[in-house]
């Protein structure tokens, strides 16, 4: 993607989600993966807008580095939380924030999953929690090489690809997505059936968020959150990526909410499935349940903001909650999107709240959802 794009698309963004003005404090998440052209551009476009704008470096270097010191210093949690508390200040005196960041390749090797828990949690958790209740925020992937090869692109073809599933939040869609929010806002029981897939659970008096594009680019999906100790059942997910692992599939069985059994492409993936699933109780608990409808975006590429607004998929997440719109009461230091897709190319699937069909193999049903069909969002 040439630069002019890129600079006429991320002002769209801030614009959009941000309207910063002159003389306004902008914190700059960034991570690298081949995203620092991107982040240069931002930076121009940031500088010709008179904002102020504070670097925060989260990438996998800053992250070994910041947990080598702290582990020099001898009070590991103490020096973390110190930094923590730093960064909560200076957010404090923040405008706005903005994220940028590459595609992990699956070649690099990852942080291990405790300091990368770590950092998250002691080091940016606090700060994060200020911005999101307190900020305009938006969180973007950059168009990088790598994550065109990832979507098996390259050239005009990817770039395309990029743009349309960024942009694709037509004027209409806040209006499109709301009988959907109404339903997830006020619908108590949900079950999906599909491949390997028999669950249900509740959603009763829970809360729910529509998101259409100011917070995520791309976007388009609508989430609220299991009634903690209510999921029940089985289901199978497509391929899924968490700090830098790719699992192939991943299949859990669920009881009174908690993850009874979890599985994925043989004995070593299974294992490291297990890990991450055992860091803390709430893990193995539910945070969100989202349905999803990017027309874009249609199959999995590694990278979680694209990947949890697939087309005709919806997912149900392992770990913390958003408290802020969909408290379920479930706290753990991990949130893994898992996605399963069921349009009917990979073996279709439905979803029916109340008693009420309202998806099957990825199209919506009830005709005042339909709008929310991918022949109705494409630009």
């Amino acid at each position: 993607m040439n630069d002019a794009d890129i600079k006429t698309l991320f002002n769209n963004f801030l614009e959009t989600s941000l309207d910063v003005k002159e003389g306004q404090n902008l914190w700059l998440h960034t991570r690298g993966y081949g995203a620092e052209s991107t982040i240069e551009i931002v930076k121009d476009v940031l500088a010709s807008k008179g904002v102020k704008t504070h670097f925060f470096d989260n990438s996998d270097a800053a992250v070994r580095e910041v947990m080598a010191v702290a582990d020099q210093s001898g009070n590991r949690k103490g020096y973390l939380e110190t930094m923590g508390d730093r960064n909560l200040r200076k957010m404090k005196e923040m405008d706005a924030f903005l994220a940028i960041g590459g595609v992990r390749p699956s070649n690099v090797i990852a942080p291990p999953v405790e300091d990368l828990n770590d950092f998250h949690s002691l080091v940016v958790e606090k700060a994060s929690m200020y911005r999101v209740k307190q900020l305009p925020w938006l969180v973007a992937t950059a168009p990088t090489e790598h994550f065109a090869r990832a979507c098996g692109m390259t050239g005009k073809d990817f770039d395309g690809y990029y743009l349309n599933a960024c942009m694709a939040v037509t004027p209409t869609m806040e209006d499109r997505v709301e009988p959907l929010y109404d339903l997830l806002l006020n619908g108590k029981n949900v079950q999906i059936k599909g491949k390997d897939t028999d669950i249900e659970f509740s959603i009763d008096g829970i809360g729910a968020k529509k998101c259409i594009g100011y917070r995520n680019r791309p976007d388009g999906e609508c989430y609220t959150a299991p009634v903690k100790d209510s999921v029940n059942g089985e289901i199978l997910y497509t391929k899924s990526t968490y700090a830098g692992t790719d699992f192939p599939w991943i299949k859990l069985s669920c009881e009174q909410g908690r993850i009874v059994s979890a599985e994925s492409d043989g004995d070593a993936l299974t294992v490291k499935l297990n890990d991450i699933l055992n860091q803390d109780d709430g893990a193995r608990y539910f945070g969100e349940f989202a349905i999803a409808f990017n027309p874009i975006v249609d199959v999995p590429v590694g990278n979680i903001l694209f990947d949890e607004k697939i087309k005709g998929s919806f997912h149900l997440t392992p770990g913390t909650c958003y408290t802020d719109f969909a408290d379920n009461g479930n706290t753990s230091v991990v949130h893994w999107d898992m996605v399963q897709i069921q349009r009917s190319d990979h073996g279709g699937g439905t979803i029916v709240i109340d008693d009420e069909l309202i998806r099957k193999d990825g199209l919506f049903v009830p005709k005042r959802l339909r709008g929310l069909n991918p022949e109705n969002l494409v630009l």
